[in-house]
């Protein structure tokens, strides 16, 4: 497997920013399939050397995929748009008026990016904690196969955007999840009439240490068989 750091240049009409990220294949650099992977929120230390999302990343290039990781704005190399402001208090102000539009676009940016670098003309996504809000903002696009769900706090961000989702969809919970419940999970996944999956990880709690490969497991079985 290689690991390769990269700086992705978004351009629009008004600002143009350098995404940090690592890309993942395997040694053979055959890859049939392409994944990404959304970490949790930066003020919780939500990067891309996340352990959930390591191992993601770690198990899907080991089935042929190559990976794409990205550090949302502000964190590591990733530039913001603004200066003089620290990380927490650019992302407190995000969280403040409930409008994350901007990381969407760079998110549905660095996807098309992992598309066109490995080829490939769909692409599965996973998110975990607030990521997943990101994977089912993408979930609009035609071009996302499937999408995995680790620890949505459903309480917190609107997943409606998922009611029109026709790919596979997998929804991973810890048992002592601080952020969200089975009960939760179920009743969105009714509420919003998803054919998907749902797996409880027993005696867990939000942050899976020790469990990733149980996490694993699971999309296993759910991208890779």
């Amino acid at each position: 497997m290689f690991d390769e750091r990269v700086s992705l240049k978004k351009d629009s009409l008004d600002i143009a920013l350098n995404i940090d990220g690592i890309i993942s294949y395997p040694e053979n650099g055959k890859c049939t399939k392409s994944a990404c992977i959304f970490p949790p929120h930066p003020k919780l230390g939500g990067d891309i050397d996340n352990n959930v999302v390591k191992a993601i990343s770690e198990l899907l290039v080991s089935n042929s995929f190559f990976t794409g990781r990205f550090n949302y704005r502000g964190v590591g190399k990733s530039d913001m748009e603004v200066s003089g402001i620290s990380l927490y208090d650019y992302w407190s102000a995000l969280d403040a008026r409930g409008d994350f539009s901007s990381i969407i676009s760079d998110s549905q940016f660095t996807t098309r990016e992992i598309m066109r670098l490995s080829g490939t003309e769909s692409v599965a996504i996973a998110g975990y904690s607030f990521g997943t809000m990101i994977a089912a903002e993408l979930c609009r696009q035609e071009y996302v196969s499937s999408c995995v769900l680790i620890s949505p706090p459903v309480s917190i961000y609107d997943y409606s955007c998922l009611s029109g989702f026709n790919g596979k969809i997998l929804f991973i919970v810890a048992e002592n999840d601080l952020g969200v419940t089975k009960e939760e999970t179920l009743a969105l996944m009714e509420k919003l009439g998803l054919n998907g999956t749902l797996e409880l990880i027993p005696g867990e709690d939000h942050f899976y240490r020790g469990s990733e490969e149980k996490i694993c497991e699971f999309i296993s079985k759910f991208i890779c068989s």
